[in-house]
């Protein structure tokens, strides 16, 4: 991972839950086309803190905001909203044992 690539999430009381800023370097970008709407969509692997993740990001959102398409080795920055699980698991808490009654 590059440095100075981040992720942290939006704080505030009114910050919408699962959205993170992020400043990151594009590994690789593939195209693809969303069978629902038609529309094509670009999915971005991106050198994040611990590994990579991959983004979704409309070609023509971007071309409507006059931004240009992302390309592997460009940084990307800005708020994504993150879905999905978290594969593993999460990380218990030990319960105290507990002694034998009376």
């Amino acid at each position: 991972m590059e440095a100075g690539a981040w992720i942290q999430p939006l704080g505030g009381a009114g910050s919408p839950g699962g959205c993170n800023e992020l400043s990151v370097r594009i590994q690789e970008v593939r195209h693809i086309r969303n069978p629902l709407t038609g529309r094509d969509v670009d999915i971005l692997r991106v050198d994040a803190p611990s590994r990579p993740l991959h983004l979704f990001v409309s070609p023509w959102d971007l071309e409507q905001a006059e931004l240009p398409r992302p390309r592997p080795g460009d940084r990307i920055e800005g708020v994504f909203f993150f879905n999905g699980r978290i594969a593993g698991g999460l990380p218990t808490r030990k319960r105290p044992t507990k002694g034998p009654f009376g």
